[in-house]
C-alpha cells in the first residue's frame, strides 16, 4: 500500500464520514427544542453512562485479543498494547469507510509495518470476522425469535433492515463456513463467481475472488488443526457483542427507564445493528441513529426517546471512535519517538566510530 496515497485516502474518508455525521444531526434535530434535549442528558443516571462507556471500551479490547490469540499462536511476539492497536484500527477506519470495508485493510497494512506476515495477519482477521459473523447472526436471530410480535408490530422500512440485514449476515456466514470447512466447495463457487465476473469483463474483482478462496483455504487448514482457538475467538466475541449490544439498556436505565428487561432491550439493538449493517454509509451513520427511533419509540417513553439516541449512538459508535482515534494517535506519536531515538542513537555510534 503506497503511504501517500493511504493517507489522501484517510483525509478524504474522514471529511466525508464528518460530513455525512453532520448532515444527519443537522436533520433528524431539525425544529427539536435543545434545552429540553440537554436537560435530558444532562439528568442521565451517571452510574448507568459509565457502565455504557465500560462496554464501549471492551469491545474494542474484546476485538484486540482475538485477534493477539491468533497471531501469538502463530509464533509473534506481539503485546497487548499492539494488539490494541489492531483493534482500534479496525473500528476506526470500519467506521469512516462505506460498508466498514476500510478496517481489515489498515488493519492488515499495520502488521505488514510491525513485520507480520500477511498470511498470519489474514488468519488473524479470517478467525476474528467467522467469530464474529457468528455470535452476530445468534444474538440477532434470537432477538428476531423472541422479539417477532414487537419487531412485526413496527413500520415496514424497519422489517425491510431486520430481515434484509439478516439475510445478508446468515449468507457471509454461511460462505465463511463452507470456505472453512468445506474447501471444494468453496472452489466450485469460487469457479463459478469467477467466471460470472470474467463474463462482464470484471478481471480485476475475479483475481480478488480467487485470492480469497486461497486465503481462506490456507485458513481452513490451520484452524482445523487448531479448533479450539476458533472456539475461544466464539467466546471472546460472544462477550464483546453482549457488552456493546447492553449500552442501549444502560441508556434507558440512566433516563429512569424500568419496564423493559435487559434481555429485551439487548436483543432487539441485536437485530437493529445486523439490519443497519446492510445500508452502505460510514459506520451506519444516519441509519443507526433512524433505526433507533422506529426499533425503540414504542420503549423510551416520557419524551427519552431523542436523548436516549443520542446517547446510545454516542456511547457505541462516536465514543468508541473518539477512543480508537486517541490509542491510533498514541501508536503513531510512539512509532515516530522510538524510530527518532534508533536514529539519534545510530548517528552517535557512527560518529563515535569515526
Amino acid at each position: 500500500m503506497d503511504n501517500k496515497n493511504s493517507k489522501k485516502k484517510m483525509i478524504i474518508s474522514a471529511a466525508a464520514f464528518i460530513a455525512v455525521v453532520v448532515g444527519v444531526f443537522a436533520y433528524i434535530f431539525k425544529g427539536y427544542d435543545f434545552n429540553t434535549l440537554t436537560a435530558a442528558v444532562m439528568s442521565a443516571n451517571p452510574v448507568y453512562l459509565a457502565l455504557g462507556a465500560l462496554g464501549m471500551c471492551c469491545f474494542i479490547c474484546c476485538e484486540s485479543l482475538n485477534i493477539g490469540r491468533v497471531l501469538r499462536a502463530l509464533g509473534n511476539s506481539n503485546g497487548f498494547l499492539q494488539d490494541l492497536k489492531y483493534g482500534a484500527l479496525g473500528f476506526f477506519f470500519s467506521g469512516i469507510t462505506p460498508s466498514a470495508s476500510g478496517g481489515q485493510p489498515m488493519q492488515l497494512y499495520s502488521m505488514s509495518r510491525d513485520n507480520i506476515e500477511i498470511s498470519h495477519g489474514s488468519l488473524a482477521l479470517l478467525t476474528e470476522v467467522t467469530g464474529f459473523q457468528f455470535v452476530n447472526v445468534l444474538l440477532a436471530t434470537i432477538g428476531l425469535t423472541g422479539n417477532y410480535s414487537y419487531i412485526m408490530s413496527l413500520g415496514v422500512t424497519i422489517k425491510i433492515l431486520v430481515f434484509a440485514g439478516l439475510s445478508i449476515s446468515s449468507g457471509i456466514l454461511v460462505f465463511l463456513f463452507i470456505a472453512l470447512f468445506c474447501p471444494e466447495l468453496a472452489d466450485h463457487l469460487g469457479n463459478k463467481i469467477k467466471a460470472f465476473l470474467i463474463r462482464i469483463n470484471k478481471d480485476k474483482a475475479a483475481e480478488g475472488v480467487a485470492g480469497q478462496i486461497e486465503e481462506y483455504r490456507r485458513g481452513s487448514e490451520y484452524i482445523k488443526a487448531h479448533k479450539s482457538l476458533l472456539l475461544k475467538t466464539v467466546a471472546t466475541t460472544l462477550v464483546q457483542m453482549l457488552a456493546l449490544y447492553s449500552i442501549t439498556y444502560f441508556v434507558y436505565c440512566a433516563l429512569g427507564g424500568t419496564a423493559v428487561s435487559w434481555f429485551t432491550m439487548m436483543t432487539l439493538q441485536a437485530v437493529l445493528t445486523v439490519g443497519v449493517s446492510v445500508v452502505p454509509l460510514p459506520g451506519g451513520t444516519g441509519a443507526g441513529e433512524g433505526g433507533f427511533r422506529l426499533m425503540f419509540a414504542q420503549l423510551f417513553l416520557g419524551g427519552t426517546l431523542m436523548p436516549g439516541m443520542l446517547i446510545s449512538r454516542g456511547l457505541s459508535f462516536y465514543l468508541g471512535m473518539i477512543l480508537a482515534g486517541i490509542v491510533i494517535l498514541i501508536a503513531m506519536i510512539g512509532k515516530s519517538r522510538r524510530g527518532l531515538f534508533f536514529s539519534c542513537r545510530i548517528k552517535h555510534l557512527l560518529t563515535a566510530s569515526l
